[in-house]
């Protein structure tokens, strides 16, 4: 009798063991985290080196001295121009290929192809403000992703960016 109560006793322990396992690897989708494309680099010079291709961009917009510089898989360089705050004037995108990369979804308004300096350059936003804008040239595509404080900017200054981003 004291036999089969252990077996018994021994049995339930395994049960127990089982699903306690198996709950352990069981598809949690809220504790489930996508891994950070993103590599941050300190510097502009190890972030176009790792990219594998340079960018010619504008100065920092005034107020706006904090940069980040990163590359996304391997092969798309990302500049984030931000205040001490953390707040963000804009960021701007290069990687070979085409399409837009701006990863700005928002539906606009407004929006306008622009010649610039032999390429066409589309821009997108509301009541005369822009947001996004993004161009293709030379076997890259580009992206500039405007904030400034909710702002935006001015058409016109947005082809200035555009013209100077190769």
């Amino acid at each position: 009798m004291k036999k089969s109560i252990r077996i018994i006793i021994a049995a339930m322990m395994a049960a127990v063991l089982v699903f306690s396992l198996a709950a352990c690897g069981s598809d949690d989708s809220e504790n489930t985290q996508t891994a950070n494309p993103y590599v941050e680099y300190e510097s502009f010079e190890e972030a176009t080196e790792a990219a594998g291709f340079d960018i010619t961009v504008p100065d920092a917009p005034d107020g706006y001295d904090d940069v980040s510089y990163s590359v996304m898989d391997g092969n798309m360089i990302e500049i984030i121009w931000s205040d001490a705050s953390g707040n963000e004037a804009y960021r701007i995108r290069k990687q070979p290929g085409s399409g837009d990369i701006s990863g700005d979804y928002n539906d606009y308004s407004e929006a306008e192809t622009v010649g610039v300096g032999g390429k066409d350059v589309t821009v997108k936003g509301n009541d005369g403000a822009v947001y996004v804008a993004i161009w293709e040239a030379d076997g890259y595509t580009y992206a500039i992703d405007i904030d400034m404080g909710g702002k935006g900017l001015s058409k016109d200054e947005v082809i200035s960016m555009a013209e100077t981003i190769k």
